[in-house]
C-alpha cells in the first residue's frame, strides 16, 4: 500500500539508527527520538517503540514532516498497545496542533479521568482546528473501542475541506462510529508549520504510555478494504 504514502515510519531495526528513524515512504520525513527515549520494544510487526509515563519522551519530524495530509482527504494509520491513557488520559497518538501555534489536527487516547470530554471508558479523540474565532471540530470513537493492554490498529480518514465531513475511525481493520462532540464552523487551518509528534506534544505534558508501530500517514482517503489490508499485515 504505497499509493499515496506521505510518511512511513517502520520502527523496525533496520530503519533506526542511534536516535533517528527513518522514514520508509521515500519522502525522508526521518525522525528523532527526543527526551532520552522512546525505548526499542517487541513490536506488533518486528520492533517498536516504547513510551512511559511521566519522561517527556517524543518521536518528532527533523527532516521535515507530512503537512495537511487531510486537505482533500488522507488517512493517518498505526499499531499501539495502550497500557493506560497516558497522562492526563489523553495521551497522544500524533499530535500535530500542540496547542502552542495551532492550526493542526490530534489522534488521541480518551480515558475516564476526563469524564465530560471521554465518558466512562477508553475511547479515540480527534480534533481538527478550524481557525481563530470558529469552533474546531471534535469526534470520538465508541466507548470501550480501544483495549487496554492489547494491541490495536487504529486508523482515522478524513477530509477537512468541509465543515460537513466527519472522520472515519477503524480499529483493528473494522469501521466503528465516530460521534461528532463539537461541530466544526469556518475554514480549516493548514498545518504546514507544525511538527508532527508522536506519543507527545510539544509542551511535553500529553505523554502516550504504550508501544507504537508501524506508523503510516497518506495523502488520501485509503478505502475500508486498503484500510483491512493494512490491519492484515500485523495479524
Amino acid at each position: 500500500l504505497t499509493d499515496g504514502l506521505g510518511g512511513y515510519w517502520s520502527f523496525n531495526a533496520p530503519d533506526m539508527l542511534g536516535n533517528i528513524v527513518y522514514d520508509r515512504s521515500g519522502k525522508n520525513f526521518n525522525y528523532t527520538l527526543t527526551g532520552g527515549g522512546p525505548v526499542r520494544a517487541i513490536g506488533r510487526i518486528g520492533q517498536g517503540v516504547k513510551f512511559t509515563t511521566p519522561h517527556n519522551y517524543s518521536v518528532v519530524g527533523s527532516g521535515g514532516n507530512p503537512q495537511n495530509i487531510f486537505a482533500n482527504g488522507g488517512t493517518f494509520a498505526a499499531w499501539i498497545y495502550p497500557i493506560d491513557h497516558g497522562a492526563s488520559d489523553f495521551g497522544r497518538i500524533a499530535d500535530k496542533d500542540h496547542g502552542l501555534a495551532g492550526g493542526g489536527w490530534l489522534l488521541f487516547m480518551c480515558g475516564p479521568a476526563q469524564p465530560t470530554t471521554c465518558g466512562s471508558g477508553n475511547r479515540l479523540r480527534f480534533t481538527q482546528d478550524f481557525g481563530v474565532g470558529t469552533t474546531n471540530g471534535a469526534w470520538n470513537s465508541p466507548l470501550d473501542s480501544i483495549s487496554l493492554k492489547d494491541w490495536n490498529h487504529v486508523a482515522v480518514v478524513y477530509d477537512k475541506s468541509s465543515t460537513a465531513n466527519d472522520p472515519a475511525f477503524y480499529v483493528n481493520g473494522a469501521a466503528v462510529a465516530a460521534t461528532e462532540t463539537t461541530a466544526p464552523s469556518g475554514t480549516a487551518d493548514p498545518d504546514g508549520t507544525d511538527n508532527l509528534w508522536f506519543g507527545n506534544n510539544e509542551a511535553l505534558d500529553r505523554d502516550f504510555n504504550g508501544v507504537m508501530d508501524e506508523v503510516r500517514a497518506y495523502n488520501r482517503a485509503l478505502s475500508a478494504d486498503e484500510i483491512r489490508r493494512l490491519y492484515n499485515l500485523g495479524r
